[in-house]
């Protein structure tokens, strides 16, 4: 019983602390949902930089070049 208990916390505490994209994708964390040709997918990075190329993201600070590249 306890056992359960503690999966049932654990379990509310990653909802919470993830981001739901508009497809229900479940980003861990404050990482963003990045839209994609195929929909979405998470930045790994803490409130990262989708690029518009739809396929990278880069770190907070950053923006992203023509070539999906990350620079200051």
């Amino acid at each position: 019983m306890k056992l359960r208990i503690i999966i049932l916390i654990l379990a509310l505490i990653k909802i919470a602390l993830s981001t739901t994209c508009i497809d229900g994708t479940q980003c861990p964390g404050d990482q963003k949902c990045c839209a994609t040709k195929d929909g979405f997918n998470c930045c790994p990075y803490t409130s990262g930089v989708c690029c518009s190329d739809m396929k990278h993201c880069c770190p907070q600070g950053y923006t992203c070049n023509a070539k999906g590249n990350c620079v200051l």
